[in-house]
């Protein structure tokens, strides 16, 4: 009698690993030592890069209660596992992200271990690329960064800029998402391009210094048509200082400030409700001669999507 094949699908054991910490982590403030020691224990079913890689993601991904609880005993338990060469390794490295890199140089230094020739990593990713998709009344722009010093995984900030009323080259859309490649996004947009059939629309490569321009005119445009910020930009402050007033400037790029940015986060027209009302009653057009009109269906309607 021959044996049915079994198809239950095994996960490697890495795989595994991110939630089991995840959770063991969230129950540190009852036994922060217990903890740590039963998190010692599933370091034996992966390779010790990959378990200290792990720890330190979904340490640094706990609430700060977590890790306040939990930092303390890090000194005891590092030394008696043995960790420090290995984390000085990572450090040293640099083949980790900054998460991982920065996280482990304050375990080393919460062990009391010699970190006087390391150095953290910044917080800003590496810029890889960007480009411009547009006509002269609504464009879009796309700029991708590196999120690991391997630079295999990459993020992608668009966002959409319209010249017609009320905007005048505001911005109305922001996204940010994970791509493995500009290339893929390129081809879509291409694919969208060839489809137009006023062929009004271009790709247009920019520099970083041009992307970042782009952005705070965008940007200050928002400030004096008093235009609150997109929903999807507000939670992504951070990454903004951190990966786009850092870029290099242009010789006129506009001054625009995280003072800036919070005051269009609480003041201004709301974007949203203005993009509500061009879907239901078409977008203002302002004609030669200063006559208003209404143009429904824009091409961009479905930027981000």
């Amino acid at each position: 009698m021959s044996k049915r094949k079994s198809h239950h699908l095994s996960l490697p054991a890495g795989i595994l690993l991110r939630p089991q910490l995840d959770t063991l982590l969230n129950n540190a403030q009852a036994d922060p030592a217990g903890v740590l020691t039963q998190a010692l224990a599933l370091s034996k079913n992966v390779t010790a890069d990959v378990f200290l890689a792990t720890l330190l993601r979904s340490f640094a991904a706990a609430p700060v209660t977590v890790q306040a609880t939990l930092t303390p005993h890090l000194s005891a338990w590092l030394n008696s596992a043995g960790w420090n060469d290995l984390l000085k390794k990572i450090v040293a490295d640099r083949r980790e992200d900054a998460i991982v890199i920065n996280t482990a140089l304050s375990w080393l230094n919460a062990s009391g271990a010699d970190v006087s020739a390391l150095a953290p990593i910044q917080p800003g990713l590496i810029f890889h690329s960007a480009f411009r998709y547009g006509n002269h009344v609504q464009a879009s722009y796309h700029a991708f960064w590196y999120t690991d010093h391997r630079r295999n995984r990459m993020l992608l900030m668009a966002f959409l800029t319209d010249i017609d009323l009320p905007w005048k080259g505001a911005t109305k859309d922001v996204f940010l998402q994970p791509e493995r490649s500009p290339d893929v996004i390129r081809r879509k947009i291409e694919a969208q391009a060839a489809a137009d059939p006023f062929a009004s629309s271009k790709i247009t490569d920019l520099s970083d210094a041009e992307f970042k321009y782009a952005m705070l005119q965008a940007l200050a445009q928002n400030r004096k048509q008093k235009i609150s910020l997109p929903a999807g930009l507000v939670p992504l402050r951070d990454f903004f200082a951190h990966n786009v007033l850092t870029l290099p400037n242009a010789p006129d790029t506009p001054h625009f400030t995280l003072d800036d940015f919070d005051t269009l986060v609480r003041t201004g027209q709301n974007v949203e409700a203005l993009r509500r009302q061009e879907q239901q009653y078409g977008k203002r057009v302002q004609m030669p001669g200063g006559r208003e009109v209404r143009v429904i269906n824009s091409g961009f309607d479905n930027f981000g999507d």
